[in-house]
């Protein structure tokens, strides 16, 4: 794969983004009165909203925004002094309009990926090309039109489909960036992909939606730098030694459809989803030289919510078919498969502290040396000082591999729009392993 930036890339393209950023940024802030001027801190949040001439509220334009920046320590206990620091600026800037019968947002982001992809520092997994550069800079930018019966939203787009909690077996429509992805939380791991979404609501609690997307985006990996994953290199060595080029699905055939409809029943929140499209991972095929491809995958899924006796439930249970259906792809998560979500989480009475537990596992039915990949989250939350002081401790446990991630965490609100976040991370585990790999 052809991942050498060019000169325009590694000098060029970052200051122009880094300089649009800012300037976006700005122009907001001075439209402002002072008594919205920003407040210094680690991690700041700011709204509003500006016009350039006398407008109805529906029509005013609204703005907020975030600025952040986390240092990063990596350390290596048999030589505390030279463990590794790096820092991780964010700047987010939300631009939205709502009128009587539309609405419009348009999320940008710039952070520190963007960066270290042009400049080489860390290369990915995606071809290079215009969607590649909205990707890296647009979080979402979309518009809603309303009608009476229906609504329609196009652009980029983020959709998470799914009952679960920071981990789903449903949500086919959006890849994700696995850059940094362990510092990330769901939603911000999710690339928006360019689709069409038809909303009708059927119902009090209903809601028939419908999605297309012209092309396809896989799941992005980096292939260098501290995050890279194992398979990386397995599909490195399967190729010969380099990565190849990845194909572009950008033709017509290469569209992704997806349906869900949803319902109330009692105290339950039901739904059904079907998706044609891709597996977002990639495998390899010998034609008879080595050729990274995408599988062809229709997903059939079921999920629900509900409140028993106390207990928020929720459940989500998938059967992915691939072409691969004898199972004789190289890479066994290419095969059909059964996969399935269940997690609850309770209030258990002692201050405001909270229990979140959570199963995600599949089975690959034609596999038959490891067809189970089974994953436990636990997490116990508290909020102190009227919700200024938020302790949380989280666990992430590999069934089949006996590793695991264990992140104590600790977030102090100073001023209302002015936090700070302490957190450490540490996996343990067979370097092998699917947390374990990144212990180093």
């Amino acid at each position: 794969m052809n991942t050498k930036p060019s000169l325009f890339e590694k000098k060029a393209a970052p200051l122009i983004a880094f300089l649009l950023m800012c300037l976006l940024c700005t122009l907001p802030v001075f439209a402002q009165s002072s008594e919205n001027d920003f407040s210094e801190g680690f991690s700041e949040k700011f709204d509003g909203s500006f016009e350039s001439e006398p407008a109805p509220a529906s029509q005013s334009l609204q703005w907020k925004g975030q600025i952040s920046t986390a240092l990063r320590g990596y350390l290596d206990f048999s030589q505390l002094e030279s463990s590794e620091l790096q820092h991780h600026p964010v700047i987010g800037l939300d631009l939205s309009q709502e009128n009587d019968n539309s609405e419009t947002l348009l999320a940008l982001n710039f952070d520190r990926r963007l960066i270290d992809e042009i400049s080489g520092t860390v290369q990915d997994s995606t071809p290079r090309n215009i969607s590649w550069y909205l990707q890296r800079i647009i979080d979402q930018a979309y518009i809603r039109l309303y009608y009476d019966r229906f609504n329609i939203q196009a652009g980029y787009l983020k959709e998470v489909w799914g009952t679960g909690d920071q981990a789903h077996v449903l949500d086919f429509l959006n890849p994700t960036d696995y850059y940094d992805f362990v510092n990330n939380n769901y939603l911000d791991r999710k690339t928006a992909e360019l689709m069409l979404k038809l909303n009708i609501p059927t119902g009090a609690r209903g809601l028939l939606e419908m999605a297309y997307a012209p092309t396809f985006t896989p799941d992005n990996y980096p292939v260098t730098g501290r995050w890279t994953p194992k398979e990386m290199a397995e599909l490195t060595t399967l190729t010969g030694g380099s990565l190849p080029n990845l194909p572009e699905m950008n033709r017509l055939g290469d569209g992704q459809y997806a349906l869900r409809l949803s319902a109330g029943l009692g105290s339950w929140d039901l739904a059904a989803s079907y998706y044609f499209g891709f597996l977002r991972s990639p495998t390899v095929e010998f034609s008879p030289v080595p050729a990274i491809t995408y599988d062809r995958l229709h997903a059939f899924g079921l999920d629900f919510m509900s409140v028993l006796a106390g207990f928020n439930l929720r459940g989500e249970a998938a059967y992915y078919l691939t072409e691969d259906f004898d199972g004789l792809d190289l890479f066994p998560h290419n095969n059909h498969s059964l996969r399935y979500l269940f997690g609850f989480d309770r209030d258990i009475g002692i201050s405001s502290i909270n229990f979140n537990g959570q199963i995600i596992g599949t089975y690959f039915l034609n596999e038959d040396t490891d067809p189970f990949e089974t994953m436990l989250t636990v997490a116990l939350t508290d909020r102190l000082k009227n919700d200024r002081i938020k302790p949380e401790i989280s666990l992430a446990y590999s069934i089949e591999q006996s590793d695991f991630m264990l992140r104590p965490k600790l977030v102090f609100q100073l001023v209302d729009d002015v936090e700070i976040e302490l957190l450490y991370t540490m996996f343990h585990g067979d370097e092998q392993g699917y947390f374990g790999q990144y212990r180093g």
